[in-house]
């Protein structure tokens, strides 16, 4: 509701308005503006008040403000009709609950004016001797603009105007020093002179380094160091490749070649005179009378001799193998390269062929055979497994390393999470609707080692419930780690280990609907999906009693049955629920349930 509201107030006067009716304006503190404009089609504020409950006078909880009006906010307006307005913001909402003219008659006394006509005429001492800003005009500007400038309007004095314009002129150059470019300074306002000169004739001084953008295109441009190398490079790199025209990587520098020629200087004397020393050729053979003379060397220097001539008598008779005889031996031998077949094999107690069909028959359980699947769980009553390929269901810690294979299957990699659709990403996890996970991550509406169920599950991806029929999970952030995907097994301690089902005490129950079995209270039973951890409970149940007759009975006004003298009656009295007597409160359900 709006009230209209009128208000007079004279000039120069100190006014005080007291608004009532204000809700909601206390706790929280609401934001409050009390304006003035020429209209309300004006776009400029004139006056602009901000009561605050701290005010004298104010009673914001009881739903009162107030407006103090001092004499300084309305010197600077003319004496007319206005129009006002309450602003009130209530943490974003806003409202008008007052407005209305504001009507502003003028005085012709004020606080501190003379009527002497020399003061009066005197301009300077009119502008200097205000300080209420009412020769503000005569600056040039009108007084709203100095209110922004020098803050508040016992600042628009002629003095402290020229004193803003001072502090704000742009600084003095020095003329002496010559033709210098300007360079802005630490403020805004202020402009200095670089140390790079320009005299005459365009010739630069006092340029320390310049960096240059783009590369020369004509022979009078300025260049750069690393231009001018690049340059260099490649045309001692096309020089040297003339040089060499082509030679290869051994012999295509100077010291190269050097070395190849053995830092020799008279290189083709050296060699002409060792060809000299050779001995010559006649076609590619060396000519007899270039050969040395033979003689018939003595027995005493023939070296390698047997120590007695003739050698000893000796034969080659049976004990001695002719190539060939050692040829044909050889041939009787099986060639390495060449297996053994089967059939050459001769078999023994201990030593036996297995036949396809028999490893078939061992790897198919229906066939007789011993196959147990990674994860299996069996009965062990004696202790009979090895404990290097069977670990009791206690919930213990097993390594992530030694059972690698088993913790892969146990668990699936999280890749990310598409938070505009909800849903985990996650490459061939395998899991059907309503099967029970948990995650090895916090964040983004997902909790640790917390049972969720799997909705609306694809290839790759999937979303989760509280519940195998409840909504679907809102996820605010994509988040990387494992999900593993039968909840009886745990993460271990998060980085080496993780943990295998805890069975002690347990009875195991399938998961599902069992066919048609019904249960008293009708559908089937169900154990939830696998993981699913429950606890006993019997049916929620009563049992009936008669109470005897109100009306006789020689033992009181009946609450016995069949009592001696009495009659039985058919008011039926049921015991209450079951309660606790001392070893547990008792669970209740709609099917009877082991743990």
């Amino acid at each position: 509701m709006r009230v209209n509201l009128p208000l007079e107030i004279r000039q120069n006067e100190s006014t005080v308005i007291r608004l009532r009716g204000l809700k909601n304006i206390f706790s929280p503190v609401a934001q409050i503006l009390f304006q003035i404009k020429e209209s309300s089609s004006s776009a400029k504020i004139l006056l602009s008040i901000e009561p605050l409950p701290t005010d004298e006078g104010a009673d914001w909880e009881h739903e009162e403000i107030v407006i103090k009006i001092p004499p300084a906010m309305t010197r600077g307006l003319l004496p007319k009709v206005y129009e006002w307005d309450l602003l009130v913001n209530r943490q974003g909402e806003f409202t008008y609950p007052y407005w209305g003219i504001f009507t502003l008659t003028g005085t012709i006394s004020r606080n501190n004016e003379t009527v002497d006509p020399v003061v009066i005429n005197d301009l300077e001492t009119r502008l200097a001797g205000t300080t209420l800003g009412r020769g503000s005009w005569m600056v040039g500007v009108f007084s709203n603009y100095w209110l922004g400038k020098l803050g508040g309007i016992g600042n628009l004095v002629l003095e402290k105007c020229l004193e803003w314009l001072d502090q704000n002129k742009l600084g003095i150059l020095n003329p002496f020093t010559g033709s210098k470019l300007l360079k802005s300074g630490a403020f805004a306002i202020e402009v200095l002179e670089s140390g790079i000169g320009i005299d005459s004739l365009d010739n630069v001084t006092g340029a320390r380094s310049i960096s240059l953008l783009l590369a020369p295109s004509l022979d009078s441009h300025a260049t750069r160091r690393d231009w001018v190398i690049a340059l260099v490079d490649a045309a001692i790199i096309q020089v040297k490749a003339d040089l060499v025209n082509g030679a290869p990587g051994v012999l295509d520098t100077l010291q190269e070649i050097s070395n190849a020629l053995n830092n020799d200087p008279n290189f083709a004397t050296t060699l002409l005179n060792q060809l000299a020393s050779k001995a010559d050729l006649v076609s590619g053979k060396i000519p007899l009378s270039q050969l040395p003379v033979l003689s018939s060397p003595d027995w005493t220097v023939i070296q390698n001799k047997p120590s007695v001539f003739p050698p000893s008598n000796h034969d080659h008779d049976s004990r001695y193998y002719t190539k060939s005889e050692s040829d044909s031996a050889l041939f009787q031998k099986r060639n390495t390269a060449t297996p053994i077949p089967a059939t050459e094999v001769v078999e023994d107690t201990t030593h036996r062929f297995v036949t396809d069909t028999e490893r078939a028959a061992w790897n198919t359980v229906s066939g007789g055979g011993f196959s147990i699947p990674l994860g299996g769980i069996i009965e062990d009553g004696l202790g009979q497994l090895p404990s290097s390929n069977f670990k009791e269901t206690n919930g213990q810690a097993i390594s992530r390393i030694t059972f690698s294979t088993f913790w892969n299957l146990v668990r699936r990699n999280v890749t990310g999470i598409v938070v505009s659709t909800d849903r985990i990403n996650s490459s061939g996890h395998g899991c059907a609707e309503g099967q029970l996970v948990k995650f090895s991550f916090t964040g983004g509406g997902i909790a640790a080692s917390t049972d969720y169920y799997v909705r609306n599950p694809t290839i790759d991806d999937f979303q989760i419930s509280l519940s195998s029929t409840g909504g679907v999970i809102n996820l605010t952030a994509s988040l990387t780690g494992d999900v593993i995907i039968n909840v009886e097994y745990g993460f271990g301690d998060g980085l080496t280990t993780f943990t295998i089902p805890d069975r002690r005490g347990i009875f195991p129950r399938g998961a599902g609907v069992h066919g048609s079995r019904a249960k008293m209270s009708g559908g089937n039973y169900d154990g939830g999906p696998v993981g699913a951890a429950g606890q006993d409970r019997i049916p929620s149940h009563r049992h009936q009693q008669y109470a005897g007759d109100i009306a006789g009975g020689t033992y009181g006004q009946g609450g016995r049955y069949a009592d001696s003298g009495g009659s039985n009656s058919a008011t039926i009295l049921y015991t209450g629920s079951p309660v606790s007597d001392g070893t547990g409160a008792p669970r209740n359900g709609n099917e009877t349930a082991p743990a």
